[in-house]
């Protein structure tokens, strides 16, 4: 089979293929109670572990981490994730995009019991 030039496979390049960005993006429509587009991106493995090392078993500090790493656009700061986390009207928004975000960076329990089970076979 070939698939480079002259009728070669390309070579492998280790540093071409990590150096390309392979986070997934998606944009979720019509987020509950505000009626936007958001923009979003998956958690990097590297992330999530600083996340769960930085804050450990709290899992409202995780969200926050989360969401400020996976909300791409709108770009939230630090101090409107805090608002935005405090403010009992934004839980519902708040909630869909961080499942968007879990189910792309795959942290659904149903993404971790299928990664298990696949494991397992």
């Amino acid at each position: 089979m070939a698939d480079g030039e002259n009728g070669h496979k390309p070579k492998f390049d280790f540093d071409a293929l990590i150096a390309k960005s392979d986070l997934r993006k998606a944009t979720l429509k019509d987020v509950p109670r505000w009626g936007i587009d958001v923009e979003i991106m998956e958690i990097s493995a590297a992330e999530q572990i600083r996340i769960v090392k930085e804050a450990g078993d709290d899992a409202i500090k995780q969200n926050k981490m989360y969401l400020r790493g996976g909300l791409i656009d709108p770009r939230l700061t630090d101090e409107q994730v805090e608002r935005l986390f405090a403010s009992s009207t934004s839980l519902v928004p708040a909630d869909y995009i961080l499942r968007g975000i879990k189910l792309l960076s795959g942290l659904t329990k149903e993404e971790t019991d299928r990664l298990e089970r696949s494991f397992l076979d």
